[in-house]
């Protein structure tokens, strides 16, 4: 029996979609990638040893954070060990000669749909209809070619799949970014010198100046914070953990900063670890 080979990464969504921009950027045009179409899909093949690593959006610029994404990563308890940024820029893709008339559906991911709020409010007689992944909608409206249906995704997705650009430049706002995760399993601890970017969660004890005791160590070592969030504890209700991302000088300054952290957080965990 042949030994099944491993994938680089697994990606959420299918052939063109942005996650797969995201992990050629991180992995190298070459890298050999492996496609689910849910989060949860692409985590467990992360699990299963199917894939070394998962590509994780976490982040967009206009809607937020992305929903479960931090919780997937920690509950298959994955650690950050790089980061890209892609730039979303959508087009409405429908089968050649459908009239822009004659539209009555747009599908692709709720994300997606969010981001193009301005078209919808202003044509309400088209329905965003969420799927799985942009590049998916695509292959599914050109399959079905019912004269009614357009979906909206990456320029790449028609040339995949087939089809004619309708419109371009399609979101609400030309800067849209979307902010992904290089995670794996390995844990190889980073040896590397010099500027790194760190990630890592804590809870708090429910006293007044809690979070300005966690965070103060950073300013104190002139760590630089670049993100924060609550997320709430399942199974312990009304509880929350803070997710903060930073970046430091140096490995030393680092260790130094969270182990005075240690002292006023609860459960603190380091999840990314990378050089900048």
């Amino acid at each position: 029996m042949s030994e099944v080979s491993t994938a680089e990464a697994s990606y959420q969504g299918a052939p063109g979609a942005y996650s797969e921009v995201a992990a050629r950027a991180l992995l190298g045009v070459g890298a050999s990638l492996l496609p689910r179409p849910t989060l949860l899909e692409m985590f467990g093949a992360v699990a299963r040893g199917e894939a070394a690593h998962a590509v994780v959006p976490v982040e967009n610029c206009l809607t937020g954070a992305v929903p479960d994404a931090y919780e997937l990563l920690f509950a298959h308890d994955l650690r950050a060990v790089g980061e890209t940024r892609v730039h979303v820029d959508h087009v409405l893709i429908a089968p050649s000669g459908t009239p822009t008339e004659r539209l009555t559906r747009v599908l692709s991911h709720p994300v997606a749909l969010a981001q193009c709020q301005r078209f919808f409010a202003t044509h309400p007689r088209i329905e965003p209809v969420p799927v799985f992944d942009p590049a998916g909608a695509v292959e599914i409206v050109i399959r079905q070619s019912d004269g009614r249906s357009a979906a909206l995704a990456s320029r790449r997705s028609a040339a995949i799949y087939g089809g004619e650009i309708i419109a371009e430049h399609f979101q609400d706002h030309a800067e849209n970014w979307t902010r992904f995760l290089l995670a794996t399993r390995d844990t190889h601890e980073e040896t590397a010198e010099g500027p790194r970017k760190a990630l890592l969660t804590f809870g708090l004890p429910h006293t007044p100046g809690a979070l300005h005791h966690a965070l103060a160590p950073l300013g104190q070592h002139r760590l630089n914070l670049t993100r924060i969030q609550s997320q709430t504890v399942h199974g312990r209700p009304f509880e929350y953990r803070f997710i903060v991302e930073m970046t430091a000088d140096s490995p030393e300054v680092l260790s130094a900063a969270l182990d005075a952290m240690r002292e006023v957080t609860q459960e603190l965990s380091l999840f990314g670890n990378f050089p900048l």
